[in-house]
């Protein structure tokens, strides 16, 4: 979807993760993006190697965290559920968090990486 109808790159890489819900017992597979996005990129010398707990550090690689559609229940948490929570329409789902999605429209920058993108994944 964020590639064909948005414009994005394909990510660089994709991770699959099950979790265990704690209340429920319940495992829910999250599927996990990684974008790069040059134009975020710092040139500074500390910038080489980062502090592994500075979460500022790699601004260039963006992250797309989204329940995978394995079902009805996914796909509404994915479409209804997280929307609402990111917007704090549903208080009783939003947790404290300093995440920021993925924006929505790709930079001009990550709209340059897309043939980039495509040859990657072709390999």
């Amino acid at each position: 979807f964020k590639h064909y109808i948005l414009g994005h790159p394909l990510p660089f890489d994709r991770h699959d993760w099950i979790i265990v819900r704690p209340d429920t017992g319940e495992e829910q597979r999250y599927v996990i993006d990684y974008y790069y996005d040059e134009s975020r990129a710092k040139t500074t010398a500390e910038s080489a190697m980062p502090a592994l707990t500075d979460r500022e550090a790699v601004q260039s690689i963006l992250v797309d965290v989204r329940p995978a559609l394995d079902g009805v229940q996914s796909l509404v948490q994915r479409a209804v559920v997280m929307p609402m929570a990111r917007r704090g329409i549903m208080s009783s789902v939003v947790k404290e968090t300093e995440f920021t999605p993925l924006p929505l429209q790709p930079t001009t920058h990550m709209k340059t990486q897309v043939q980039e993108s495509l040859q990657v994944w072709e390999n």
